[in-house]
């Protein structure tokens, strides 16, 4: 409902990239920056910020995309040490396979290496990080 622009952060490193898996699992990343947001250019401070922009996003994403957003979750200490490990070499995994993708090593198209690339994940323990991601999402919001 009004001019805006958009306030880019770079990532935490400073280096310019085309992919990442940030929040692929728990993190800490501040309020402030979580969910962006677009002001009026010249109106940039927390109280204008809290008092316009949130309402706009909460309208927009109660209109339409709440049921398929996931929310903020937090983890326990438990639940994190639970997937740290597993996490870890997913993304390992998940990069190498896609560079392997990408360059033709593995071929995306062929419905065998589409499925050893599934079978991998699965063993590395996919499922389990899923499980607790689940039970974190049921303990915050009731699902």
């Amino acid at each position: 409902g009004f001019p805006g622009y958009v306030i880019i952060h770079e990532d935490p490193w400073g280096i310019v990239q085309n992919f990442h898996w940030y929040q692929a699992g728990p993190f800490i990343r501040q309020y402030g920056i979580a969910a962006g947001r677009v002001v009026p250019k010249g109106q940039v401070n927390s109280e204008y910020m809290i008092a316009q922009a949130m309402p706009l996003y909460q309208a927009a994403t109660a209109a339409g995309s709440a049921d398929k957003a996931i929310p903020k979750l937090i983890y326990t200490a438990e639940e994190t040490n639970a997937i740290t490990e597993v996490v870890a070499s997913l993304e390992t995994y998940a990069k190498e396979s896609t560079a392997a993708f990408c360059v033709g090593q593995l071929d995306i198209n062929d419905d065998a290496a589409w499925q050893a690339y599934i079978n991998e994940l699965d063993a590395i323990g996919l499922p389990g990080v899923l499980e607790v991601v689940q039970g974190v999402f049921d303990r915050m919001y009731g699902g």
